[in-house]
């Protein structure tokens, strides 16, 4: 059970129902009674909080259950062991990563044994995961965790593929933020992942003076309940004159001055939301009001193929918000936004899903990560399928949150600048498909008309993206072949389409062109993925990084025809909207 925030809540707090506030009249005993209750929640929660009985899980938005395993842990006899069954949250949750930490820190943690509920408890749904967590007294301290995760069946726990040991220092490199445990499948997932982090630095290391070499931020910009009173639907925005214009509505007006003879525009811009987004996508998706749902009413109507060979066509949201509000929370000279999707999961399709879009307003559902160096590359990385797979390690609920994300594991900044160029490239053709993100490819040092929606050709494109990806965080052909392996639903999709894991195939296909690239430059394959002497660490992976760069300028050959951004690849420049103008696009 979640007790509330220590501050007593509002109205506001509680999504603005009317049907709380319409108690007092309608149902005073009711009302009455919801009182107490409140009272009640927010008198327990102060004392977990503030009675330094549980100094590290009484922290944030406070859950019970982390506060009885700290009692437990407090109370086991110094020689003794003491068990639980809880949700693995405990292990997982950022709310939970002080209590945690501090387990892991002091080699407290005899085993966890995580499950998904299949049948096991009927009572409760099937989608909460729970563990089996064992805590040794003081003096019983542990030098291992003993490990199995996404168990069915208590029988599961005799697999030795599936069972794995962590050390504290695993812990340490791993999520080096939080010491927070990571999920692993399989003991080969955890010696990937661990061989991933040893050659490559997480995105911001909060325990260095220099460990956000990015220069990242994170911004939620608008909240879809707290901040709805500002926005427009679009039967209220055309009743008062506005006209849509892409996907913005306008509409002048005189200025209101007696000796001023101007006319001031004023302007409404779409709110978008996660579901609006895919990769490499701005215009995934319109979002329509269902009249059929009872739940999760505001649902995505996908664009066509055809629909998005249109430059014209930008993607609908159900709410517009008043452009002056959008100039409060970001920089209007900003030319173009990085987000990702925040809800997902490790059996979606893609767990990290990240896209370029327009200066437009955003709801939580698409946080933003704003970096003031190289950008589109960062685009490129989280949008890989082995960050991919190295996120699905982590994610433990249905929320890709910051903590997760500043803990993923990135090429040095100066190691990706290497290949600059072929990425920008790549990632322009991609994502300026509409005139909406002209001031993007702007940005970039692109200044033509969008590039026509090509099934074939982004396939081809972000094939090679992914092998050069795969190249530059170390990962062998043999890793790569199991990595992608790892998605199922990739899979079933392709296969269903093509008739073959065609990802695979094309993503393999560009990876060994860029090994023998390698060998064809430099005469050996000594220091690669694929050869003797393989990097293990951060300095070697950086000298592999600076020969492959070489390499593929010499003698790699894109299968690519013509190559990515290519001028006759584009619509023509009278395909511009009249109403758009400079940067108004």
């Amino acid at each position: 059970v979640r007790t509330p925030k220590p501050h007593k809540p509002t109205l506001q707090d509680l999504g603005g129902s009317p049907l709380i506030a319409d108690l007092k009249t309608n149902d005073p005993a009711l009302r009455h009674a919801f009182e107490q209750a409140l009272r009640q929640a927010e008198g327990t929660s102060t004392l977990l909080r503030n009675s330094n009985r549980f100094p590290l899980a009484g922290r944030g938005d406070v859950n019970t259950y982390p506060v009885f395993v700290e009692l437990m842990a407090n109370g086991v006899s110094p020689a003794g062991r003491v068990g639980a069954i809880v949700p693995t949250g405990i292990a997982t949750d950022d709310t939970t990563k002080h209590f945690f930490a501090s387990l892991i820190a002091n080699k407290r943690i005899a085993s966890l044994y995580d499950f998904e509920n299949r049948g096991i408890f009927p009572a409760v749904h099937t989608g909460k995961k729970f563990c089996l967590i064992t805590l040794t007294g003081s003096r019983g301290t542990a030098p291992q965790v003993d490990l199995v995760f996404f168990a069915h069946d208590p029988s599961d726990l005799d697999d030795i593929e599936r069972r794995f040991f962590l050390s504290s220092q695993d812990f340490n490199l791993l999520n080096p933020n939080t010491n927070t445990c990571p999920i692993f499948r399989s003991i080969r997932d955890s010696e990937i992942t661990k061989s991933i982090y040893r050659r490559l630095p997480v995105l911001v290391n909060e325990n260095k003076p220099t460990g956000n070499p990015w220069n990242i931020s994170f911004l939620t910009m608008f909240h879809m309940s707290n901040d709805s009173q500002g926005f427009r639907q679009r039967d209220w925005l055309e009743s008062e004159g506005y006209l849509l214009e892409g996907n913005h509505f306008t509409r002048s007006h005189r200025n209101s001055e007696p000796s001023s003879h101007t006319t001031k525009t004023r302007k409404y811009v779409p709110l978008y939301e996660a579901k609006m987004v895919d990769l490499y996508d701005h215009r995934a998706a319109d979002v329509y009001k269902s009249t059929t749902a009872t739940t999760r009413q505001n649902q995505p109507r996908y664009l066509t193929v055809q629909q998005k060979q249109d430059p014209n066509r930008h993607a609908l949201p159900l709410y517009w918000i008043d452009s002056s509000a959008l100039a409060q929370r970001v920089d209007p000279t900003v030319k173009w936004l990085l987000g990702f999707n925040n809800v997902t999961g490790v059996t979606n399709e893609r767990t990290t899903v990240c896209a370029a879009l327009p200066p437009v307003a955003v709801g939580h559902s698409e946080p933003i990560i704003s970096t003031t160096r190289h950008p589109e590359l960062l685009l490129v990385i989280l949008s890989s399928f082995v960050l991919d797979y190295a996120a699905r390690q982590k994610v433990g609920g249905n929320n890709l949150v910051f903590g997760v994300v500043r803990q993923l594991p990135v090429p040095r900044l100066v190691d990706a600048q290497l290949h600059a160029i072929r990425l920008r490239r790549s990632v322009i053709e991609l994502s300026y498909t509409a005139w909406d993100m002209a001031p993007f490819a702007s940005d970039l040092g692109h200044d033509g008309p969008p590039f026509r929606w090509d099934e074939e050709r982004r396939a081809l494109i972000r094939a090679e993206l992914d092998a050069l990806m795969f190249h530059l965080y170390g990962m062998s052909r043999e890793d790569t072949y199991y990595i992608m392996d790892t998605f199922p639903v990739v899979r079933r999709k392709d296969e269903d389409l093509h008739g073959e894991f065609r990802t695979k195939r094309l993503i393999l296909d560009r990876y060994d062109a860029m090994t023998v690239a390698f060998e064809a430059t430099h005469r050996t394959l000594a220091g690669t993925p694929n050869g003797p002497n393989p990097p293990l660490n951060q300095p070697s992976l950086t000298m592999y990084s600076r020969l492959l760069a070489d390499a593929l300028t010499a003698n790699y050959r894109t299968n690519v025809d013509p190559p990515p951004a290519h001028p006759s690849q584009a619509h023509p420049a009278s395909s511009r909207p009249s109403w758009a103008s400079g940067d108004d696009c």
